[in-house]
Formats: structure tokens, sequence, C-alpha cells
């Protein structure tokens, strides 16, 4: 195990049934609570819905569904990804936020992502261990799978 560099960056992690995956925090705007979005008639499994937030209308990924990794957990939050031209925010469970100083990296992948070139280190803590995901390399797929 070798320790990250102490460049301040964050990560927001995230358990998606069998995976733990996080992005780093600069690439979201926000969180949002995930009550009311409007589902959307013959989209993908992998769509969650739409959901108007401050008069933008987003539409909402379900993370788990769209990258394959199994038994996913109920979608609670959605995270607004910071991406002007794209309205899109990933559904996932339950999220903390992690300091990059506070973790070290770790060789081994432990699970299997169909795309597994969107991983671009695993991390681990004295509390958890997580997969950090190229937010933008996501977006893109999410976007060649419409």
């Amino acid at each position: 195990m070798e320790p990250t560099p102490d460049d301040g960056r964050r990560f927001l992690v995230s358990d998606l049934g069998i995976a733990r995956l996080g992005f780093d925090l600069a690439r979201i705007t926000e969180v949002l609570p995930l009550t009311h979005t409007a589902r959307v008639p013959w989209a993908p499994a992998w769509v969650h819905g739409v959901l108007n937030h401050q008069g933008r209308l987003l539409t909402v990924v379900d993370l788990a569904r769209f990258l394959e990794v199994g038994d996913p957990r109920p979608a609670r939050v959605a995270a607004v990804v910071d991406q002007p031209s794209l309205n899109v925010a990933l559904a996932v469970g339950t999220v903390a936020i992690v300091e990059a100083r506070n973790a070290v990296r770790v060789t081994e992948l432990k699970y299997y992502l169909p795309q597994s070139d969107w991983v671009v280190e695993a991390l681990s803590t004295p509390d958890l261990n997580f997969h950090h995901l190229d937010v933008d390399r996501v977006v893109r797929g999410i976007v060649e799978a419409f």
C-alpha cells in the first residue's frame, strides 16, 4: 500500500450493492434528497427519472443499475454532476465524504465492473475501502448508452 498524494482532494463515497465507489467531490456540485422524481416512459431501466431542481431538469441515473454491480441498495440521494453541458445526477445510496490524506492506495481491485477502465484507483481508509471512479468517463458512458 502506498499513501495518496496529500493534494487536498476529497471523495464522495457511496455503497452500491456489491461495490463501494467514490468520486472526486470537486466534480459534484451538490447532493439532493431523492424524493420527487418523475419516471420517464420507455427510458432504460437505469434511468431513475427526472428531477426539477431550481428550474433545471436533471436526468437521474441509478448508478448501481447502470454499472451492473448487482444487488443495488435503494437510491436515497442524487449527486449532481458538475457538467455545464449536461444535466445529470447520479442516484446512489448513502454517502460519506473521505479526505484523500486519510486514504492509501491499494493495488488489488476486489470486484468486477464491466467498464473497469473507469476505475482510477483503489483506496483504503481505516474505516472503509472504495474504488475511485472517473466521473467524466461515467458520464460519457451514460451519454453513449442513450
